[in-house]
């Protein structure tokens, strides 16, 4: 590390965010210059994005219903799905306000980010190259609309102030106002709870690694702040908590979608034992006979089939519906838990094959153009096992597209490969940077940070559900151990010490 960066942070009185911002280059490259390029990136991503149709369904069917009732109130319905942070903010803002938000707050976050993480390589044009390219995918994912990319955005802004807040060794504001944000970031997706657990763990643990001081010592003062951090995160969840026990609601601190996710996501291991498919009608059709669920008593075989057109007994995202598929999911674990291992590989494989999502070009395509390239991409995603979807496939063979020459496609078949390649070579390279870190004992605060948020990615992606945009929340952390490896490895010239 340069002794410029390191003074940052080490003998020097507390810095605020503001004085984060404020912070002198110590690069050739200005400030000003690069902060520009990036919010010009973040603004044609935006643009280019805002037709995008991931997530819709989700948006229209629940979120803005949610949104109409904290403005409008009425009947509430399900409060626990999805979290109340997203809709709150849509009913303050309305839609293109809101958007607004997501830019602001995910420009504002990279340049954190950058101050934090990225600044002392930009003397090298190519890693700056590497850092400004690699924000399309973080700001593709922030465009859609979906409590995603705001939360991802809010919990990489509290990894960056507490990597800054534990160069010291006390509970410092810095610490606090990264638990506030992380907190904020607990009431647009409850996932992360997972990660506040994990980080509770390893920080304390890990700490004796990365500061030679008496190891019992240095323990206590990690763990006080991480009590301080967890703390302060978890009060942020009472309001959301308080309103739903005001309407009725039942207990809960994580949204009502994990049934669904558990089931859904055993449907991703092609020719499963379960007859699953990955579709979220599959947990409508599971509720639509509650009694087979009630009535399986010690048959460790669950019933996977349920009759077509079934009307669900319960919403699969309510309370009570997300117990049932939590059961459910459990049972068909453990009536098959081989599977599962094997479900859980073959994620892990994709997560390294499938890409980052880069936003969806297609939608600027004449509507023939469209169905070719989205022909060639399931195409390409059916040759490698990589999620194909099978009701766009049944459909395109329906309509006597999918059997189309590969010649008349084979432009798009070409982009398709292309943006999947450039995503697996960010993932490639930073989980190389991380295991090269680990493996030269080259670890410290930033880098355990880091290479925590890739454990739980990789994780939550194997175990439950994967898809390229879930991975596109580490991308902080792949680029990051990419460019500590890769300058480690003097491919920077001496930018480490």
């Amino acid at each position: 590390m340069p002794k410029e960066f390191g003074n940052l942070f080490q003998n020097r009185p507390e810095k605020s965010i503001n004085m984060l911002m404020k912070t002198q280059p110590v690069q050739a490259l200005k400030d000003h210059w690069f902060i520009l390029v990036l919010a010009l990136i973040g603004t044609a991503v935006f643009f280019m994005n805002r037709g995008h149709g991931i997530e819709m369904g989700i948006f229209e069917q629940h979120i803005v219903p949610y949104a109409s009732f904290l403005s409008n109130g009425g009947q509430p319905g399900i409060l626990s799905y999805p979290m109340w942070g997203y809709p709150l903010l849509l009913s303050i803002f309305g839609q293109f306000g809101l958007l607004v938000v997501q830019w602001v707050a995910s420009v504002y976050t990279y340049v954190i980010l950058d101050r934090v993480v990225f600044e002392k390589y930009r003397s090298n044009r190519l890693a700056v190259c590497i850092v400004l390219i690699g924000s399309i995918p973080w700001f593709a994912h922030a465009s859609v609309k979906s409590p995603s990319g705001l939360a991802v955005s809010l919990v990489w802004f509290a990894i960056a102030l507490l990597i800054h807040g534990m160069r010291q060794q006390s509970v410092n504001r810095n610490i606090v106002v990264s638990g506030v944000l992380f907190g904020i970031a607990l009431n647009f997706r409850s996932e992360f709870l997972a990660l506040l657990g994990l980080l509770a763990v390893v920080i304390p643990l890990s700490s004796s690694v990365t500061i030679s001081e008496e190891r019992l010592i240095v323990v206590y003062s990690r763990l006080r702040q991480m009590v301080a951090f967890c703390g302060v995160a978890l009060i942020l969840l009472l309001p959301w908590v308080v309103v739903r026990s005001l309407n009725g609601q039942h207990f809960t601190l994580t949204s009502s979608n994990l049934g669904l996710v558990g089931v859904v996501s055993l449907g991703q291991l092609p020719d499963n034992p379960w007859g699953l498919i990955h579709n979220d009608s599959v947990a409508s059709k599971i509720l639509g006979n509650v009694r087979d669920l009630d009535e399986r008593g010690n048959d460790n075989t669950p019933k996977a089939a349920v009759s077509e057109g079934a009307v669900p007994a319960f919403n699969p995202v309510s309370y009570e519906g997300d117990r049932l598929l939590r059961d459910y999911a459990l049972s068909a674990i453990k009536s098959h838990p081989t599977a599962f291992l094997r479900k859980i590989v073959h994620n892990g494989r994709n997560i390294f094959l499938g890409g980052l999502y880069v936003g969806e070009v297609e939608r600027w395509f004449s509507q023939l153009d469209r169905e070719r390239f989205d022909v060639s991409k399931e195409k390409l995603k059916d040759l490698l096992g990589i999620m194909p979807n099978i009701t766009e496939i049944e459909r395109y063979k329906a309509l006597g597209i999918w059997d189309q020459s590969v010649g008349s496609s084979l432009l798009f078949l070409m982009i398709a490969i292309l943006l999947i390649a450039l995503g697996d070579l960010v993932i490639a390279a930073g989980t190389i940077g991380s295991l090269w870190t680990i493996g030269n004992r080259a670890m410290n605060v930033e880098s355990i940070l880091m290479i925590t948020m890739l454990i739980f990615v990789f994780g939550m992606a194997a175990l439950l559900q994967y898809e390229p945009r879930h991975i596109n929340t580490a991308l902080p952390a792949l680029l990051g151990m990419f460019l500590v490896g890769w300058s480690k490895c003097g491919r920077f010239g001496n930018q480490v010490q």
